[in-house]
């Protein structure tokens, strides 16, 4: 929690605005802006645990997992 995740751009569809998206070429100066700005490190890290909450909770897996047994 409270991180910046950087992923490739396909990853983008699924992620959506959870994540900065680069090409191996363009890490460090995505590292460089997020690192020198710590306000919109802030906000991108809140980002990515807002997405987490919603998608990946343990909370909203056992509720995916209920649906699921519940169609077969």
């Amino acid at each position: 929690a409270g991180r910046v995740v950087i992923l490739p751009p396909e990853y983008q569809e699924i992620f959506q605005d959870a994540a900065v998206y680069c090409r191996p070429e363009e890490v460090e100066e995505s590292l460089k802006k997020y690192w020198s700005n710590i306000d919109l490190y802030r906000a991108q890290a809140a980002l990515g645990y807002e997405y987490v909450q919603k998608n990946c909770s343990l909370s909203v897996i056992g509720e995916r997992i209920e649906k699921f047994a519940s169609q077969t």
